[in-house]
């Protein structure tokens, strides 16, 4: 927690001083005393601060160093043509006197005064370029577009073909971005946080840039934020939080931020929503092996099938009201998926693919060491995989498989399952996914 707080404070000084700094520079700063109060400040500071800092640097001295070269060559024409900006903003003639505020010049009216602020920073930038004294791509050109248009800087930055003037700029952006980041944070808009982290992830030359500091913030820093920030939107917007969660899920590489995850998902769905459970080695089953994600199931034996139980579910089972498995019954004579409504007596409903003989259907568990029967069953198609899905509907239980219904049942008492079980008969088969519908 005193870590936590010392970032916090750590960065209200930063905004502080980019306050202060761009107050600084609009008010017309030396861009030397800009830079070394930018060293003084990040000597000492933590890396995300410099990271920042490396971008309003690169700034900095990108537009002094284009407006010096331009002022520079200014000089050295007096007296002979120039020619600046395009059709639509031409500006021509002989150079006759510079000024501090303006620039006197023949042209075709006679003795003209041009203020310097009508040579605009786009003008002197491509009248550096046109006689040579800059490349194409630079970092003063690409900290000039960055300025209002971060892909379209970045787009200069990654064609700078000197390789550590490259990385340079491409650590500027990594600290341009990083600012953007934080100011969206501070109004609660972690969805564009997410979505622009998305479009920076197609970008590797930024993501590595500062030694992969927007990577980092993506995969440590920023999920446990979502994760806090979900908590603050579930009591008002159940959608919204799940979003959230859904999006830390998707970056986070923390064991303890997807416990979090996991411990909160259940909780932000609406009713009728589907989860899709990780199977997770931390379960328990009886007679099976949870390996890669998958339940595995074998029944080796000629006589009894083998059915795999789950010792301990991440959800209260009366909350649910559905539950669908991919399942893979590779070579086996069934493969169910029971809901037991009395776990005890071993009672309840199943829901069954005989794949070798291409066939689907519903049964009973009458419990009590009776054999289970068969309601009804219809083709289905001989494939690898298949879904099972029982739902509850009111007093009803519905079989499913795959999109065909295969037939519906009166549930006894509540209908709500104490226990789900599969159920493979001669073979090896899997479950490679697991989902459940909340009541």
């Amino acid at each position: 927690m005193f870590a936590l707080l010392c970032a916090v404070l750590v960065q209200d000084d930063l905004g502080t001083f980019l306050a202060d700094l761009e107050k600084r520079r609009a008010g017309g700063a030396d861009a030397k005393a800009l830079v070394e109060s930018i060293d003084a400040f990040a000597d000492g500071k933590p890396d995300g601060v410099r990271v920042r800092l490396a971008w309003n640097r690169a700034h900095v001295a990108g537009i002094a160093a284009i407006e010096e070269r331009f002022m520079e060559g200014l000089q050295k024409r007096v007296g002979k043509p120039v020619e600046f900006g395009g059709k639509r903003d031409r500006i021509a003639g002989t150079l006759l006197e510079i000024k501090k505020d303006r620039v006197t010049m023949e042209m075709d009216g006679g003795r003209v005064d041009i203020m310097l602020a009508q040579i605009t920073p786009e003008m002197r930038l491509q009248d550096l370029k046109k006689r040579k004294v800059i490349g194409e791509a630079g970092v003063e050109e690409a900290a000039f577009r960055g300025a209002s248009d971060l892909a379209a800087g970045l787009a200069v930055a990654e064609k700078i073909e000197d390789a550590t003037a490259r990385s340079v700029a491409l650590d500027a952006f990594a600290g341009l971005a990083l600012q953007g980041v934080d100011r969206d944070l501070a109004a609660k808009k972690h969805e564009k946080v997410g979505a622009d982290l998305a479009a920076w992830a197609k970008k590797p030359a930024l993501m590595d840039a500062a030694k992969g500091a927007l990577r980092a913030f993506a995969q440590e820093a920023f999920p446990p934020m979502l994760v806090q920030a979900s908590d603050e939107a579930l009591a008002k917007d159940r959608k919204r939080a799940r979003a959230l969660l859904d999006l830390a899920a998707s970056l986070t590489k923390s064991d303890d931020v997807k416990k979090q995850i996991a411990e909160r998902q259940w909780s932000v769905l609406a009713p009728g929503d589907w989860y899709k459970l990780p199977i997770d080695a931390a379960w328990e089953v009886t007679n099976g092996k949870i390996e890669g994600g998958k339940i595995l199931l074998e029944d080796a034996a000629k006589d009894a099938a083998v059915g795999v139980r789950f010792l301990k579910f991440p959800m209260k089972l009366g909350d649910i009201a559905g539950v669908r498995a991919t399942v893979k019954p590779g070579a086996s004579k069934a493969f169910s998926l029971q809901w037991e409504t009395d776990a005890k007596r071993r009672q309840g409903y199943s829901v069954t693919v005989w794949a070798a003989s291409k066939l689907g259907g519903w049964g009973v568990s009458p419990g009590d060491g009776r054999k289970p029967e068969t309601k009804s069953s219809k083709e289905v198609a001989k494939k690898g995989d298949y879904e099972l899905r029982i739902e509850a509907t009111g007093t009803k239980l519905r079989f499913f498989i795959d999109a065909t219904e295969v037939g519906a049942a009166d549930a006894p008492v509540s209908g709500d399952a104490e226990d789900f079980v599969f159920v493979i008969d001669d073979g090896k088969g899997e479950v490679t996914s697991l989902s459940v519908r909340k009541k």
